[in-house]
């Protein structure tokens, strides 16, 4: 489980744990189920009430700036 990692970092724990699928959930999660899939990790996208904390605090700054 992790809540922000680099993405070779995370490739790199995935691949050494073996997991048999992954979820994710928040951040690029299309793109990164999606390239999972691609090289054989089978991954899919969980929604939850926290997907989008990037794009909160992104617009929240826009907002007070």
């Amino acid at each position: 489980m992790s809540d922000h990692a680099d993405w070779k970092g995370l490739l790199k724990l995935l691949k050494a744990t073996e997991a048999e699928i992954v979820h994710v959930t928040h951040g690029q999660t299309e793109v990164f189920s999606k390239y999972l899939n691609e090289i054989g990790i089978k991954s899919d996208v969980v929604e939850t009430l926290y997907g989008d904390d990037d794009e909160e605090e992104k617009e929240k700054t826009i907002i007070e700036n």
